[in-house]
């Protein structure tokens, strides 16, 4: 039966395909812009947001590419390649844009430490901003929502690849999200009651400045840029694939790879991003958040310079 549009609960991904390429190259352009300027930067902070912009650069670039292949597309006998295509590459966009949050973290996390001395104080009245805990929240936020994107795509393309799909195979495209949400929940408790934090500020800034995801940084960075290597390869595959591994009830395996590119890796390279964002305030010294409290005009302020 042929689907017209390749139209899966109403949305086609074929109609959508041209805004998410623009989407796409967009950030492409912005990472390209901020690559360019840490180029005049120095410090390890700078060298972490710029190693997280190069892997998502290659992603997002490679991403507007796939986007715009399945925009082309006018085969509509063809669904299952076409949405595992365009699987692909919506986990590619979901990879990349959560790098890009990390990345601009990172320099967040830079610029709160090079516009202050370092025998600044957190004012007593406590009206200094952490601009750290807003980054990482930022991040957070957007893992949280671009992984409930995919598990709603994924949905979508078993309603096209697998006819009858059980209604229990829907609802596991929500574990993904869900581990997540609860990884992140975990992040954020999970210092709060360890033994010797609670309560006890001399702890928590006189611990070891962000030594403890520093693996996690490396391997996210890594698996950010082999992903964003070997996702097109995955998809350029599917085009030489006989037509009847495209037919609904016979794709099993095209629909198990598209699975692991479209979900299952970016979902586990979500979780790395988490992982590898900039440390929060608590982990480091006193200097690290902005004071944003009234100033006498003639009294000298560590944070004259933000």
């Amino acid at each position: 039966m042929v689907n017209e549009g390749c139209t899966s609960y109403g949305w086609s991904i074929i109609s959508s395909a041209s805004a998410n390429s623009a989407l796409a190259a967009v950030l492409a352009g912005f990472v390209f812009s901020g690559i360019t300027i840490l180029f005049g930067r120095t410090g390890a902070r700078s060298t972490n947001a710029w190693a997280l912009f190069i892997s998502a650069f290659v992603v997002l670039a490679f991403d507007s590419y796939m986007f715009a292949m399945v925009s082309g597309s006018d085969r509509s006998d063809l669904c299952v390649r076409v949405w595992s295509e365009g699987m692909t590459a919506s986990g590619m966009l979901a990879v990349g844009g959560a790098a890009v949050m990390t990345g601009i973290g990172w320099l967040v996390h830079n610029h709160a430490d090079s516009t202050q001395t370092p025998s600044a104080e957190p004012p007593a009245d406590g009206n200094g901003f952490d601009v750290d805990r807003l980054a990482r929240v930022m991040a957070q936020g957007v893992v949280i929502a671009v992984a409930l994107l995919l598990s709603r795509a994924t949905r979508d393309y078993y309603n096209i690849a697998i006819p009858d799909v059980p209604a229990w195979v829907e609802w596991m495209t929500l574990a993904v999200p869900l581990i997540i949400g609860g990884l992140i929940v975990w992040l954020a408790v999970w210092p709060r009651v360890q033994p010797g934090r609670s309560g006890s500020t001399a702890n928590a800034t006189s611990a070891p400045p962000h030594a403890s995801n520093a693996a996690s940084f490396r391997y996210a960075c890594y698996a950010v840029l082999a992903y964003g290597l070997m996702a097109p390869i995955f998809a350029g595959t599917l085009s030489y694939l006989p037509p009847l591994m495209m037919t609904p009830g016979h794709s099993t395996a095209v629909v198990v790879g598209t699975t692991a590119f479209g979900l299952v890796f970016p979902g586990a390279l979500l979780v790395l991003l988490v992982l590898a964002a900039a440390p929060p305030t608590t982990a480091r010294t006193p200097h690290s958040r902005i004071d944003t409290s009234p100033q006498d005009p003639g009294e000298k302020s560590a944070s004259q310079d933000f």
